[in-house]
């Protein structure tokens, strides 16, 4: 039993040493974030009713699944559900890189490359986000929009990824400058 305390210890040490540095912090709300994003509502819209039994054309729009409700039989919510499978794994790949950087706090520099790919990802994945939003609306040519709060907290994940690379970036400067001392 002594010997599983050593490793608990030791994991507890790293954790409160990580959580000290303000660019950890900034990674687990990112992670957070994409988190969030499988369960937020993205988008609501509405079309014209064009048959009088299925009422008006809808698409209920989250990053999970898509919800159509389309009688033209030409258009297809399938490209959407395309764009839904490309939103997952860009997001799984944003979690899974974002915890894999939080596990190098004593590689800063490699962490700091990692945290700029990050950035690059994550504004693939608003690009994507926008045009799956956009097909969905021209998929109903929808008269009413609903957007929810999950169109809006992607746009925070490159901001803090952003503010997390400064902050690594000064650590970086900070232990190059405590070394030039000794």
């Amino acid at each position: 039993p002594q010997f599983v305390l050593l490793p608990l210890s030791c994991i507890k040490f790293i954790i409160t040493i990580m959580i000290q540095r303000i660019q950890t912090i900034y990674l687990l709300l990112v992670v957070g974030i994409c988190v969030a994003m499988f369960f937020a509502p993205i988008y609501n819209g509405t079309g014209p009713q064009t048959d009088p039994l299925k009422g008006p054309q809808t698409i209920e729009f989250k990053q999970n699944e898509v919800n159509a409700n389309v009688s033209a039989i030409d258009r297809s919510p399938g490209s959407v559900g395309r764009l839904t499978v490309v939103l997952n794994t860009l997001d799984i790949v944003i979690i899974a890189l974002t915890i894999v950087a939080i596990g190098l706090f004593t590689a800063r520099k490699i962490q700091l490359r990692l945290t700029r790919y990050l950035i690059l990802f994550s504004l693939i994945y608003v690009g994507v986000l926008i045009f799956a939003v956009r097909q969905a609306g021209a998929l109903i040519n929808s008269t009413s929009d609903h957007y929810g709060i999950g169109m809006s907290i992607p746009f925070i994940s490159p901001i803090l990824l952003f503010l997390a690379s400064l902050a690594i970036a000064k650590d970086i400067r900070i232990v190059k400058s405590a070394d030039r001392l000794r």
